[in-house]
């Protein structure tokens, strides 16, 4: 900063400075320079506009006005973190383009499921079926619903293993006392 021009004071989005004895520029010179540099709204590619612009809000009106014997200039900055349009392309074109996902957009909200199919969602998925099965076998051997059963499977031990896991969620979700893996099963109730 000059030592022509020194700040005096500042308030909230308002700076003035006070020109000193030195400053030999004239007005039309100031106006014309302030003119090169006018204020310009932020395009929508744009993230920072900065320019002059009138001190008193008339539209096309000079950028330097002198009031109560102090001349005034009106310097504007505008910024855009990120421009909303680019926000809502970039936006939209991510929605589309994520591998493992569906993703749909409706009314301006997008909503993303993950579609990959893990071991774990998989055995989940599992033990969920067979409760399914089981309630419906409890169903239609006319148990009541707080009868307690005792249940035995005869699978390959890969399903077993993926069953076990969840084991102590089948047996709360059918009331079954044990839940057991058993070869060569005679007189079973068959749920495929």
């Amino acid at each position: 900063m000059s030592k022509d021009i020194q700040r005096n004071f500042v308030f909230k989005n308002v700076m003035a400075y006070r020109i000193g004895p030195n400053w030999n520029a004239t007005v039309p010179e100031i106006e014309a320079a302030l003119s090169a540099n006018r204020f310009t709204e932020c395009t929508p590619g744009q993230d920072k506009s900065v320019g002059w612009t009138e001190p008193r809000n008339v539209a096309n009106g000079p950028l330097l006005e002198s009031i109560g014997g102090q001349w005034i200039a009106k310097l504007l900055i505008e910024t855009k973190a990120v421009p909303s349009s680019v926000v809502k392309r970039k936006a939209e074109i991510q929605a589309q383009d994520i591998p493992g996902w569906l993703v749909s957009s409706y009314a301006g909200l997008t909503v993303a499921l993950d579609i990959t199919l893990t071991d774990d969602l998989k055995n989940e998925g599992l033990a969920r079926e067979l409760v399914n099965r089981l309630q419906n076998a409890r169903k239609d051997q006319g148990l009541d619903v707080t009868d307690r059963i005792l249940v035995s499977i005869d699978t390959d031990e890969n399903t077993w293993n993926a069953l076990e896991q969840y084991k102590t969620y089948i047996c709360n979700e059918i009331l079954a006392d044990s839940l057991r893996l058993e070869q060569g099963l005679q007189n079973a109730t068959l749920l495929i």
